[in-house]
Parts: structure tokens; sequence; C-alpha cells
């Protein structure tokens, strides 16, 4: 009887010491992928090299939500997904600026400097209805 219940300790307390490594692996691997996250929204990089960057031309849509603006350039291969696009825009003071129109823009711009490029004559006329 006492080996039985022997037995039935050491199995419990091997099951549980299982679970809890697996925890810790969990947390270990979701918050790498958490800080690899955080540092690639703030730590912003071009798709390319600007020496070795391509023109694309983007068409954004009127009115567009930041959703669309973001997949309207990640097709265009401008910026490195959509939901970290999304972020780093919703973070920006762009956001609010964005209107639908044709833009020349390249491979070697960094999200920001893409944002400053699509939002630049809609950030101007809104300083210029400030003003008056």
């Amino acid at each position: 009887m006492e080996t039985r219940n022997a037995i039935k300790t050491v199995i419990t307390i091997s099951y549980k010491m299982i679970i809890l490594a697996l925890i810790v692996m969990l947390v270990y691997y979701v918050g790498g992928a958490a800080f690899r996250f955080g540092v690639s929204i703030f730590n912003e990089s071009s798709m390319d090299d600007p020496a070795m960057a391509r023109t694309k031309t983007v068409t954004i849509p009127d009115d567009p939500s930041i959703k669309e603006v973001a997949k309207a350039l990640d097709d265009a291969e401008l910026v490195d997904g959509t939901l970290l696009f999304t972020i780093q825009a919703m973070l920006s003071n762009y956001s609010k600026y964005f209107v639908g129109g044709t833009f020349e823009l390249n491979t070697g711009m960094t999200p920001t400097e893409i944002m400053a490029a699509i939002t630049e004559e809609s950030r101007e006329a809104a300083a210029q209805k400030e003003q008056k």
C-alpha cells in the first residue's frame, strides 16, 4: 500500500513539474516574441537598403482607414506587415491626416517617411486652416 502511494506521489509531482516547465517555456517564448515585436514597432526599418530602393506606385482609396492604408502599402511591399504598420500609424500623429490618392514611394523609406509623404498635402491644408 505504501509503495502504491509513493508511486502515485512521484507521478503526481512529475506531472506538475512537466506542466510547470511547459508554462515557463510558453512564457519565455511569448515574452521573446512580444519583445521582438515591440522592437520592430519603435526601431523602424525600410524594406530595402536605400541604395537599392525601388519606386512603387500606390493607390489609396478616398477617406481611408488606417487598415486600408496599411493593406495598400503591404500589397505594394513598402511595409513589413499590416499589423506592424497599423500600430506604428496609431502611435503617430500622421494617422488623422490619411487621404486617398496615388503616391510615388520607394522601398527605401521607413514607415514614418512613408506616412509623412502620403499625408504631406493634408497636413499643410490643416496648418493653413488653423492659421486663418
